[in-house]
């Protein structure tokens, strides 16, 4: 959120399953609102079409489904961004790029930028460059 604020964005709502994370991030200033939401339970508790973007970064670890992503296209605007990450092992193991595949040929989106795997957390003791992550930007149909 401050990351983006820094950029020029004014109005950014952040959610978050943990309370402490919240609280760290309303401490920024950098958001419109805050809210506790468990994003693995679907139907999120948003309308369609509600935001121009949502970016879901360092989260789909924790997913075993590309449902929330599905989801991700409902609340974002037509011709808005779903902008997210995944680490490369998860890509392989769960054959993600087929999982995003289907989304496209379901006609909710469009790929618009992708990357190569690049490294994860490069300090990181146990990750290193063992891991990588690639970042994805889709424009919802």
């Amino acid at each position: 959120g401050k990351a983006l604020r820094d950029l020029g964005y004014t109005n950014i709502h952040g959610m978050d399953i943990s309370q402490g994370l919240l609280r760290l991030a309303q401490k920024t200033g950098a958001y419109s609102s805050l809210r506790k939401v468990d994003m693995q339970v679907i139907p999120l508790p948003i309308d369609d079409n509600t935001f121009d973007a949502v970016n879901f970064i360092g989260a789909l670890t924790y997913f075993e489904t590309n449902d929330v992503l599905k989801e991700l296209c409902r609340i974002v605007k037509p011709r808005g961004h779903v902008v997210f990450s995944q680490r490369d092992d998860i890509m392989r193991e769960q054959h993600y790029e087929e999982q995003l595949r289907e989304i496209t040929e379901l006609g909710l989106w469009k790929r618009v930028f992708g990357t190569e795997p690049m490294p994860y957390l490069p300090n990181h003791p146990e990750y290193g460059s063992k891991i990588k992550v690639q970042y994805f930007v889709y424009e919802v149909l």
